[in-house]
């Protein structure tokens, strides 16, 4: 039940909200809406190179017996319910719903209800909003920060080892 609550919200609300670009000959070839908006911001700048990356979102699924009701949630961090699902007994199912079953012939063997609460989507800001992420190093330890443009520290975090480590062998790259 928790894969298809997964896939029901990547297919409903795609999960991963990304850029996106049509690979040409290994280039990649940019939506004009993208070109677009690039213009806009930047008229005198130049494209030189361009990647698709995907953003992801952190769901928590949480199985739930309700009053004998095993009930699966998805919400996210600050409590908003993305959707419900449940087990739901065959001879329970309501009228319109048995009759649309079977009007494809066989027998129901098993049904579940999904109700969906909240789907993706982006959304333009007014005005753009500006953070910053810094590492410091303190007591032998990396900590990502998190700082708004006025200097209010939004988040604070502890790097692990292997992050830490990614990160120095990119920065050596560039």
């Amino acid at each position: 039940m928790a894969k298809k609550i997964v896939l029901a919200v990547v297919v409903l609300a795609v999960i991963c909200a990304a850029v996106y670009a049509k690979k040409n000959d290994g280039k990649i070839e940019l939506p004009k809406a993208v070109k677009a908006a690039i213009k806009a911001l930047y008229p005198a700048g130049n494209i030189e190179k361009a990647e698709m990356k995907k953003i992801c979102l952190e769901f928590y699924e949480v199985k739930v017996d309700a009053n004998g009701v095993k009930t699966e949630l998805m919400t996210d961090a600050d409590g908003a319910i993305v959707a419900v699902e449940t087990k739901e007994k065959i001879d329970s199912l309501p009228a319109i719903i048995a009759k649309a079953a079977a009007s494809k012939g066989g027998k129901v063997v098993d049904a579940e209800k999904k109700i969906v609460h909240a789907e993706l989507k982006l959304v333009k800001l007014n005005a753009p909003v500006t953070k910053y992420e810094v590492k410091i190093e303190k007591k032998g330890k990396t900590i990502e920060l998190k700082i708004a443009d006025d200097g209010k520290i939004l988040k604070e975090k502890e790097v692990n080892k292997e992050k830490k480590e990614k990160d120095d062998r990119d920065r050596d790259k560039k």
